[in-house]
């Protein structure tokens, strides 16, 4: 099996939609054989971050984008509470 490319979609959930969330990095590569990768989520505001993580698969058939919600495939945690000024590692886990 090649390798997988994810791309992370964070479903926020905020109460001021100015809010901003950094990421360590966009998108995640599991080649084969890798079980997990992870990325940072850091909250440089001065408010909690909340909202919750789902992995999606990411697809350009012809000349569209296609996402698919990735059945082999969980994150970690999927809900999100961060702390003001404070990060969160975010895992991505191959199943089975």
């Amino acid at each position: 099996m090649g390798r997988v490319t994810l791309l992370m979609l964070l479903c926020v959930l905020l109460a001021a939609p100015a809010q901003a969330l950094q990421l360590s990095r966009h998108g995640v590569e599991l080649p084969a054989g890798d079980s997990n990768d992870a990325l940072w989520l850091i909250n440089d505001e001065t408010t909690e971050w909340t909202g919750h993580a789902t992995v999606y698969r990411w697809d350009q058939p012809g000349q569209g984008d296609t996402l698919q919600p990735a059945d082999d495939l969980a994150v970690s945690p999927a809900q999100l509470r961060i702390a003001p000024g404070q990060r969160q590692r975010l895992r991505i886990v191959r199943l089975g």
